[in-house]
């Protein structure tokens, strides 16, 4: 009785580099759609997966992460003037950003940084405009899967794009003032082909 929908996310990289790997392009997690009171559409990832959750960390023990596959659930309170940034794949000389702006309403992946390897590489900042919840609240739900990142804001919006860290970019920074933080919830996640399906 659901709708669910999956999308193609194409290469941000130079064919040599697409041709190299031996693949191009992924699909995207399931996601479930439904008409919302506010008659928009509402996505949502599906349910089925939590299945792949391995184990929990919380705000103040993102220093123990290193990984490449997660999944983040999170929801802040934005301060008026305060940007709030999630910093994954990172080492200290690349990371990819999603932020949020509360002057704009703003909310977006910054890829400026996401490859020490730039020549060729789709790098563009990937952005749009979300509204606070009715309660003033930002609620995130991000999946890290390797070179894919997808955010999905308030169930109304999901920004999709691709990274290419290298394989030692394994770290995840969260800068936000802590009266901003409702909670921040990760989980290392197992590859699909684990037993999920």
């Amino acid at each position: 009785g659901r709708t669910l929908m999956w999308g193609w996310i194409p290469e941000g990289r130079p064919d040599n580099a697409a041709i190299a790997a031996g693949w191009s392009g992924v699909l995207s997690l399931p996601r479930v759609v439904t008409m919302g009171d506010d008659n928009r559409l509402h996505f949502a990832p599906a349910a089925e997966l939590r299945a792949l959750r391995v184990k929990l960390y919380l705000a103040d023990q993102l220093d123990d992460v290193q990984s490449d596959h997660y999944e983040i659930e999170a929801e802040f309170a934005p301060q008026e003037r305060i940007a709030i940034h999630i910093r994954v794949a990172a080492d200290g000389r690349e990371r990819t950003t999603i932020f949020y702006d509360p002057q704009r309403g703003n909310l977006g992946i910054d890829r400026q940084q996401s490859c020490r390897d730039t020549h060729g590489y789709d790098l563009s900042l990937l952005e749009g405009d979300v509204a606070l919840s009715a309660e003033g609240r930002l609620h995130l739900h991000i999946y890290v899967d390797a070179s894919v990142i997808e955010v999905f804001a308030n169930k109304v919006a999901v920004i999709t794009g691709r990274i290419y860290p290298h394989a030692d970019s394994l770290g995840i920074e969260l800068e936000a003032t802590e009266q901003a933080v409702c909670y921040f919830n990760l989980w290392t996640l197992k590859g699909v082909n684990s037993g999920f399906m």
